[in-house]
C-alpha cells in the first residue's frame, strides 16, 4: 500500500479458519449378551463370547463369560470391545454372541446369536469449536476474532477487520507483519502470517548549473589633421615643418552571439518507486530567451537515483547579462503518492564576455618614417588618442630665368602646399 506523507495506511485483513479432516481415535463398543436356558428340568453351564464384525482389529471381552443358567432361566452379561484402528465402517458393522454349553446332563453345541447392527457414534469432541486469535500486527499480543465451528463440508469460517498504521518513514516503506492462529486444546496451534508494506512518497528534488557567454566587436574611428600654423608660401629652397596629428577615437562596441547552457539534475529520494517527470527551464534575462531541455519529457527517474539533463538557451535580442535561471520538474502527485507534484530551483547566472574582435588595433601612417605602427587596447586607451609627428619638407627652387638683352632682377616665392592626409588603421583581434 502507498500513502502520502503524514497520511495513515489502512489495511483490511481476512482470516479464514478452514475445517480440516478430523482425526478419530479411542474407538470402543460394548453392550450386553443374554443367554436363555429353555430346559425346565436342568441347569446348564455356558461359555459366552462375543464376535464383532466391525474391522479395526476389534477384540471383545465378556465379563463373567462362564455362567450357570438355571432350568428355564437366563443370564445377562456385559461385554466390551477395543479396537487398534479405525473401524471399517461407522454405520455398517455388526456383532454376534456365542454361547457354548460346557456342563449339563445334555450338553449341546455352541449357539450363535443373530448378528445385530453396530453404529459408532461420537461421544467426545475435541477442538470442534475453537477460538481464533490475531496479533493485529503487534507481536506478542492477541485479540480474539471469534469462534470457529468445524463442519463436515469444509466451509471456511471467515473473520474480517481493518488495522490503521501510521508510517513515519518518508520516501521508503515500513513493513507490518500480521499473524493469526487457532487456539487448540491438544495439538500445536496452526497459524498464518502475512506481511504488508506502507510506502510514503516524497517529492523529487532538482539542482542545476548554468553559464553563458557573448561576443563583442569593438568599433573605432580615425582622423588626420595638419597644424594650421604651417605657412602656405615660402621662398624656394626653404625647409618647412609639417606637424601632423592622427586621432584614433573609440566609438563603442556591438555585442552578439549570446548563449547560455548547463545541466539540470533531478533526484528521486523514493527508494521504492520510479517517478516519471517533465523538466523545463526558464531564463530571467530578457532578450527573448528560449530554453530547451534535451530529453525533458517523460523522464523516468529510477528509485533512489538521479537523472542529469542538458539544456541550452537562445536569444533573439540582447539580454541583461546577470539574472536568474529556474529549473522546474513536474510529475503526477497522485500516481507518485507525494505531497506536491512539482519542484524547482533558481540559481543566479551571468553571461561572460567570450570572443572579442578588434579589441586591440594597430595604427600606421604611410608618411611616418620609420613606419612603426602604434598599438591601442580598447580597455586601456583613452576615449580619443592622438598620435603626432612632423615631416620636414624643402620647397622647390624656381626655374632659372632665360637671358635677355635687358637683364632684369626678379625674386620668386615657392608655395609650400600641405601634404594630403594619408593614414591607415589596421585592426587586430584579441
Amino acid at each position: 500500500m502507498e500513502t502520502t506523507p503524514g497520511g495513515d495506511a489502512v489495511f483490511s485483513y481476512t482470516v479464514k479458519a478452514i475445517p480440516g479432516t478430523p482425526v478419530d481415535s479411542a474407538w470402543s463398543m460394548g453392550g450386553t449378551v443374554t443367554v436363555a436356558n429353555p430346559n425346565d428340568f436342568q441347569s446348564v453351564t455356558v461359555d459366552i463370547t462375543d464376535v464383532p464384525n466391525v474391522g479395526g482389529g476389534a477384540t471383545c471381552t465378556v465379563t463373567d463369560g462362564w455362567a450357570e443358567i438355571p432350568a428355564g432361566g437366563s443370564v445377562t452379561r456385559t461385554y466390551t470391545c477395543t479396537l487398534t484402528g479405525m473401524p471399517s465402517s461407522y454405520t455398517a458393522g455388526s456383532n454376534a454372541a456365542t454361547a457354548t454349553v460346557t456342563a449339563g446332563s445334555v450338553p449341546t453345541a455352541a449357539v450363535t446369536s443373530a448378528a445385530v447392527p453396530v453404529a459408532f457414534t461420537e461421544t467426545t469432541s475435541v477442538d470442534k469449536n475453537v477460538p481464533v486469535l490475531d496479533d493485529k500486527t503487534v507481536a506478542g499480543t492477541s485479540t480474539s476474532l471469534g469462534t470457529a465451528e468445524w463442519n463436515a463440508t469444509g466451509t471456511p469460517v471467515t473473520f474480517s477487520y481493518s488495522v490503521t498504521q501510521h508510517p513515519t518513514t518518508v520516501g521508503g516503506c515500513t513493513a507490518y507483519t500480521n499473524t493469526a492462529w487457532i487456539d487448540l486444546t491438544t495439538a500445536t496451534d496452526p497459524s498464518a502470517s502475512t506481511t504488508v508494506q506502507a510506502c510514503v512518497g516524497t517529492d523529487l528534488t532538482v539542482t542545476k548549473t548554468g553559464a553563458g557567454s557573448f561576443n563583442r566587436l569593438y568599433t573605432w574611428d580615425i582622423d588626420k589633421s595638419l597644424a594650421t600654423s604651417v605657412p602656405t608660401s615660402v621662398v624656394g629652397g626653404t625647409s618647412v615643418d609639417f606637424p601632423y596629428t592622427v586621432a584614433v577615437t573609440k566609438t563603442g562596441y556591438v555585442d552578439s552571439g549570446w548563449t547560455l547552457s548547463g545541466q539540470i539534475t533531478v533526484s528521486n529520494p523514493n527508494t521504492w518507486q520510479d517517478v516519471t517527470a517533465t523538466v523545463t527551464d526558464t531564463l530571467g534575462l530578457g532578450g527573448g530567451a528560449s530554453c530547451t531541455v534535451t530529453g525533458g519529457t517523460n523522464v523516468v527517474v529510477p528509485a533512489g537515483q538521479s537523472v542529469t539533463l542538458d539544456y541550452t538557451c537562445t536569444f533573439t535580442s540582447q539580454p541583461t547579462y546577470t539574472g536568474s535561471n529556474t529549473a522546474t520538474v513536474t510529475w503526477d502527485r497522485t500516481a507518485a503518492h507525494t505531497a506536491t507534484g512539482s519542484a524547482s530551483t533558481t540559481v543566479p547566472v551571468t553571461l561572460s564576455l567570450g570572443q572579442e574582435t578588434n579589441r586591440t588595433i594597430t595604427v600606421s601612417d604611410t608618411q611616418y618614417t620609420p613606419a612603426t605602427p602604434w598599438t591601442l587596447d580598447y580597455l586601456t586607451a583613452a576615449a580619443s588618442t592622438p598620435f603626432t609627428y612632423t615631416l620636414c619638407r624643402t620647397s622647390p627652387r624656381p626655374a632659372a630665368a632665360r637671358p635677355s638683352s635687358t637683364p632684369r632682377r626678379s625674386t620668386r616665392r615657392a608655395r609650400a602646399t600641405r601634404s594630403p592626409p594619408s593614414s591607415a588603421v589596421v585592426p587586430t583581434s584579441r
